[in-house]
């Protein structure tokens, strides 16, 4: 975890969790909502979700099943429906593995936010040798 993210976590957690344990404490138990545990969570979603326009984050059940590559993918909701479309820019072999592309991150974002790296990447790199 970055110490950007560290320090983003801890003043949301002095800002926002701290106050709603205070004033709530039967509903936002302080051994629940401790700082580790609220990291952890943020750490979950952060993994998982996908971001639509600039604001608004969705978690969608079974989409962190798939695997990042640098593959042009395009997602969103339909308006009338409500229904989350993934769909591949280039065609994908019957039988081969469909990638989704997590944004155009460094190693290091991708370490840092996903706890992978890539061992072909387009951007700054960190390898990994192993």
């Amino acid at each position: 975890m970055t110490i950007a993210r560290k320090q983003r976590i801890l003043r949301f957690y002095e800002n926002v969790v701290k106050s709603l344990i205070q004033r709530h404490p039967g509903k936002f138990p302080a051994e629940v909502f401790s700082l580790n545990e609220v990291a952890w969570a943020y750490a979950i979603v952060m993994s998982r979700a996908y971001q639509l326009g600039n604001d608004q984050l969705v978690m969608v059940p079974m989409l962190d099943m798939f695997n990042h590559d640098n593959v042009a993918t395009r997602f969103g909701v339909n308006s009338e429906t409500g229904e989350f479309h993934i769909v591949a820019q280039e065609p994908v072999a019957n039988g081969k593995e469909i990638f989704v592309s997590f944004g155009n991150k460094t190693n290091a974002e991708l370490l840092s936010t996903y706890g992978f790296v890539l061992l072909v990447c387009y951007r700054a790199c960190v390898y990994a040798y192993v």
